[in-house]
């Protein structure tokens, strides 16, 4: 049985906290807060059982949120790209940990987005 509900794009956007419509585009973007830090993270490796699962709960455990992701799988290999937002006391262990955690099983890197992201809200 499928325990899915389907709802209408109206009542999914009003779930969606915090995103808004570019109407030009029809892409829906996440305002970053300029208060956080703010991390791209890239990572690949072939494709396993628990991994979205691990990525929440390594984020749970820093109080960091993922703000935007892509994920997918491609001949047997998982991909995903997420923009992390964290208290920035807290970016270096996250940055350590996702690699403690992560590193033996996928290819991990972070690129730390939070000064252009500034930058691009003063615009």
């Amino acid at each position: 049985s499928n325990d899915l509900e389907v709802l209408e794009p109206e009542e999914a956007m009003e779930l969606i906290a915090g995103y808004k419509m570019n109407k030009t585009h029809g892409v829906i973007t996440h305002k970053l807060d300029a208060a956080h830090d703010h991390l791209i993270i890239s990572a690949h490796g072939p494709d396993r059982v628990g991994l979205i699962h691990t990525f929440a709960e390594l984020c749970h455990s820093f109080g960091a949120s993922i703000s935007e992701s892509k994920m997918v799988r491609m001949g047997g290999q998982f991909m995903v790209m997420m923009i992390v937002s964290l208290d920035p006391k807290m970016t270096p262990e996250f940055r350590a940990g996702i690699q403690q955690q992560l590193g033996d099983i996928m290819d991990v890197s972070t690129q730390d987005i939070t000064e252009a992201t500034r930058a691009s809200s003063k615009l």
